[in-house]
This record gives structure tokens, sequence and C-alpha cells, in this order.
């Protein structure tokens, strides 16, 4: 009497991690890179938000924006575009951040009405690009990622 022997045979399990091991590492580049990509422009939206909550603080306290008129540089009347990683007086700190370390805020481009209700948030990264905000207590505009794309490998 013969029996049968149930199983896998040695040749079928080598195929099959063959497959199991050629897909992976034909799929791992394409999640990583798009998943990846997105949460590094999710940490520059982040930052843009705290720096626009604080802003907004800000304005309802003083009653103007906190500007480049007034930022990083006592009795300095100038514009300045100063990228910086720690604001004292907002009490923004982006040190610890990964990607997005950097930021600055502007008003020296509204050349019309009244600059003090405007501001020009940047967030700034060298391995995803630039974020750049236009708020105004008026309306806001939707963040533009400039010199970076969300299917950016890195």
């Amino acid at each position: 009497m013969k029996r049968k022997i149930k199983g896998f045979t040695l040749t079928e399990v080598i195929i099959t991690m063959v497959l199991i091991i050629t897909l992976s590492i034909v799929s791992m580049p394409l999640y990583r890179g798009r998943f990846s990509n997105q949460a590094k422009i999710a940490e520059g939206y982040a930052l843009l938000g705290s720096i626009r909550d604080a802003q907004v603080s800000y304005y309802n306290e003083y009653g103007y924006f906190f500007s480049a008129y007034n930022s990083f540089a006592p009795g300095n009347n100038q514009p300045q575009s100063i990228c910086t990683y720690n604001d004292p007086v907002l009490k923004i700190n982006a040190i610890n951040n990964r990607y997005f370390s950097l930021f600055n805020y502007d008003d020296s481009f509204f050349s019309y009405g009244n600059w003090r209700n405007r501001i020009c948030i940047r967030v700034f990264s060298s391995k995803v690009g630039l974020i750049t905000q236009l708020f105004s207590t008026d309306a806001r505009s939707n963040p533009i990622v400039n010199g970076g794309s969300t299917d950016l490998s890195i």
C-alpha cells in the first residue's frame, strides 16, 4: 500500500520565496518614495500651521502680525528676510524638525493696502523645497509647495 505524502517540495518553496523576494524588491522603493515624501511635506504643513496660529495670537494681542520689520533685529526699520529655526517672540522652535527646520515671515512685498494685516509665511527644507502661504485677516490662501514635489524620492 502506497501512502501519499502531504506537503510542499523543496523546489516549490524556493520558487515561492524567489517570487516574494522579487516582488518586495520592486515594490518597496515605490512605497517608500510615495509615502515618505507625503510625510515630509506634512511636517512642513505642521510647522506652517504652528507659525500661523502663533501669528494669529500675536495679531489678536497687538493688532498686527509679527513681521520682517520687527523680527530678530530691535531698532531696525528695514525689511529683512531672515530665515531662522527659532523665534523667541512667537515661541516657535523648529530645530528638532527632521526636514523643515528653517522658516521666515515677511510683509515687505505687500505694496498695497494695510500691510499690518497681511503676512507671508515660508518654511524651507533643503530636501523637499519651499512651502509658502499668504495669510491675512481677510482671507487665507492654500499653501504652495515650490521647488519640490510629492513624488520626489529622497
